[in-house]
C-alpha cells in the first residue's frame, strides 16, 4: 500500500491578529494618537501550522515536526493545535528554558498584511530536532520558512542541504517553501543564490511566492521595482525563472502570485520524478507550463494564504491528480483561506472543496501580464 502521510516541519509561532477594519490605513504610521480597534484574534501561525493544519482539514494524514518553548506562548501554541486534533502535537518538542515564537499580524482592510515577529525557538530549530524514524511512514516531507530558521541556513545552507539530502535518499518526496527574508534580521547576510544552488538538487517540489524568489535569485530586479513584483513581471519572465529552477534538479516548481493566481512549471527530465513516480503519472507531469487565475472571493485577510495554497497542491499530488487539478486545488484552497482573517478557519475538506470548484466557482478576470 502506498504511504499517504505528509510530514510538515519548520517554522511555528503564535499569531496575534487585532481587528483593524475600522481604522484608517495611516493609523499604523501615525505616532502619538489612539485609534480604537476591534477584538484580538489568537491563532497559530508559520508554515507548520498553516500548511500542516490545512492538510489535516483537507483530510490528509499529517504529522507536525518542530519545537516550541516551555513558556505561556509555547503552551498556547500546543493548546490551539490540539483543538484541531490532539494527535497533531505528538511530534512537537517542548524545549525547556526557551521562549515560544509569536507574530503581531497587522492586516488593514484592502491592504496586504504587515508582520512583526519574535523568533523564539525557531532561532535554534535544526536537524537535531527532527525524528527521522517518522520518514518510514511518510510519502511527502515539507519544510517551510528557512529564512526564519537561521541554524538551517548558516554556512550557506549546509545543514539545510544535509536535511534534504537525507530525506531524499529515503525515497520520500521533498517539498520546500520559503518566506520573504527580513533585510534587517538574523539572516540578512545570507547568500540565497548559493543556498538554493546547494539545496534545490535535493528538492522535488518548490513553490515559493514570486516576491520571495525574485528577492533571492533576482535581487537587482527586486530592488529596482521596490519589492512591487507583480506589476512588472511577464509570462516570459516567470518561465525563464522557473526553468532556471528545474535545471537545478527540481521536478515541480511554480510561483504563488497573490490575486493573480499561481504559475506552474515542471521539469522535462523524467529522472527528476524518481521520488514522485509512485504518486503521479510522470508522463503527464513532465514538461508542463501553465497558469491558473485566482478564484473570486471577498477577501477578509491574507495571512497564511500561500501556505494553504501549498497544502492544497500537496494534497492533490498525494492523491495522484494531474498538474491542472493540482494547480486548481491550490488556488481554491488559497481562496478559502482569504475568506477569513484567521489563517486556517476558512479551509474546507477536500470533499467539500471539489464540489465548490465543479459547481462553477468564478475566477478572477485579472490576467497574467505578457
Amino acid at each position: 500500500m502506498t504511504k499517504q502521510k505528509i510530514i510538515v516541519a519548520g517554522h511555528l509561532c503564535l499569531d496575534l491578529h487585532p481587528d483593524l477594519k475600522q481604522i484608517p490605513s495611516k493609523a499604523l504610521t501615525t505616532p502619538g494618537k489612539v485609534f480604537e480597534i476591534g477584538e484580538l484574534s489568537i491563532s497559530t501561525g508559520g508554515s507548520v501550522s498553516n500548511t500542516g493544519i490545512t492538510l489535516h482539514k483537507l483530510g490528509v494524514d499529517t504529522s507536525l515536526l518542530t519545537c516550541v518553548g516551555d513558556d505561556m506562548v509555547g503552551q498556547m501554541i500546543l493548546e490551539k493545535i490540539k483543538t484541531h486534533d490532539p494527535k497533531l502535537i505528538q511530534n512537537i518538542t517542548k524545549l525547556k528554558k526557551h521562549s515560544g515564537s509569536y507574530t503581531l499580524v497587522f492586516s488593514p482592510e484592502n491592504q496586504d498584511r504587515t508582520l512583526i515577529h519574535y523568533p523564539g525557538t525557531n532561532e535554534i530549530f535544526g536537524i537535531q530536532h527532527l525524528n527521522f524514524n517518522l520518514l518510514k511512514d511518510a510519502r511527502i516531507f515539507h519544510l517551510g520558512y528557512p529564512p526564519l530558521l537561521p541554524q538551517l541556513i548558516s554556512n550557506d545552507g549546509q545543514e539545510l542541504e544535509m536535511l534534504f539530502s537525507k530525506v531524499n535518499e529515503e525515497g520520500v518526496i521533498t517539498s520546500l517553501d520559503l518566506s520573504l527574508p527580513d533585510p534587517d534580521g538574523n539572516t540578512s547576510d545570507a547568500n540565497w543564490t548559493r543556498i538554493l544552488n546547494r539545496v534545490l538538487p535535493h528538492v522535488d517540489i518548490f513553490l515559493p511566492s514570486i516576491e520571495e524568489i525574485v528577492f533571492m535569485l533576482r535581487k537587482s530586479d527586486y530592488e529596482k521595482w521596490n519589492g512591487s513584483i507583480l506589476p512588472n513581471i511577464s509570462n516570459l519572465y516567470l518561465q525563464e525563472l522557473a526553468l532556471e529552477i528545474v535545471q537545478a534538479g527540481v521536478a515541480i516548481t511554480g510561483f504563488k502570485l497573490g490575486d493573480l493566481g499561481m504559475y506552474l512549471q515542471t521539469s522535462p527530465n523524467l529522472k527528476h520524478f524518481r521520488n514522485l513516480e509512485t504518486s503521479v503519472d510522470k508522463l503527464k507531469w513532465s514538461g508542463v507550463s501553465m497558469w491558473h487565475p485566482a478564484f473570486q472571493v471577498e477577501v477578509q485577510g491574507t495571512t497564511g494564504a500561500g501556505d494553504s495554497s501549498y497544502g492544497g497542491f500537496l494534497t492533490e499530488v498525494l492523491f495522484g491528480s494531474d498538474p491542472f487539478e493540482s494547480l486548481r486545488m491550490a488556488c481554491a484552497v488559497g481562496a478559502c483561506n482569504v475568506e477569513h482573517a484567521d489563517s486556517v478557519k476558512g479551509i474546507l475538506s477536500r470533499n467539500e472543496t471539489l464540489p465548490r470548484i465543479e459547481q462553477g466557482w468564478s475566477v478572477s478576470s485579472k490576467n497574467l501580464p505578457g
